[in-house]
């Protein structure tokens, strides 16, 4: 099983909806806090939550634009 990463954005990035949803893409807002469980070793895209909602955004980006946060800073975070 692989484990929970909290990270939380230290300046806005573009990320891509799941769904057919328009618009496609949404700017994460600098302070929010995303969930994602894949490692981010590889080059390319990465389901990550926000705030419940499945989003896809490229590692580059939260390499560049998030850092990882304590677990119990993220519920603290989202309350």
């Amino acid at each position: 099983m692989q484990a929970v990463l909290n990270l939380r954005v230290t300046s806005p990035f573009l990320a891509m909806r799941e769904s057919s949803l328009s618009p496609a893409f949404l700017t994460v807002p600098k302070g929010a806090v995303v969930e994602t469980f894949d490692e981010l070793h590889q080059a390319g895209l990465v389901r990550i939550k926000l705030a419940d909602q499945p989003l896809f955004a490229f590692i580059r980006d939260l390499r560049e634009s998030a850092e990882p946060i304590e677990r119990g800073m993220a519920f603290a975070a989202n309350a």
